[in-house]
């Protein structure tokens, strides 16, 4: 919750809508919380509408959300973690260590350029090459 609250005070308004879309969110000052599940296509929808999304708990892979907002080409911030650094690489602006700004990260990744999804992409699409060749 600490880092929400630093990104809704260190973030100009005018610039971000900051937007918590999932079940069970509590109201957080300065975000827009919609606290329902949504449907597949609902969040593709706002993964789709998003600049970032942020990780700001460390259990996150589990959802499955980090690794969808890249395929779908979506910066993510978090904090942090062996999963984040293989998915988009140690130097990723987006991964924060401890002390960094968690406004700051977004900004950069905001800002950036999309190679990071760029290769991601190619990644993927490398590694099901050898599947489809075997199935044929």
């Amino acid at each position: 919750m600490e880092a929400l609250h630093e990104i809704a005070r260190d973030l100009p308004p005018s610039k971000y809508d900051l937007r918590i879309i999932g079940r069970g969110w509590p109201n957080i000052s300065g975000w827009r919380v919609t606290s329902r599940f949504v449907s597949e296509e609902e969040l593709d929808r706002a993964l789709d509408d998003s600049d970032v999304v942020v990780l700001p708990y460390r259990q996150y892979w589990q959802s499955g959300i980090a690794v969808r907002a890249v395929e779908r080409g979506t910066s993510v911030v978090g904090e942090r973690t062996e999963f984040l650094s293989v998915l988009m690489g140690d130097e990723y602006p987006g991964i924060l260590d401890d002390g960094d700004s968690w406004a700051q990260a977004i900004e950069l990744v905001v800002d950036r350029d999309d190679q990071v999804h760029a290769e991601y992409k190619q990644l993927v699409d490398e590694s099901w090459r050898h599947v489809v060749a075997e199935l044929q």
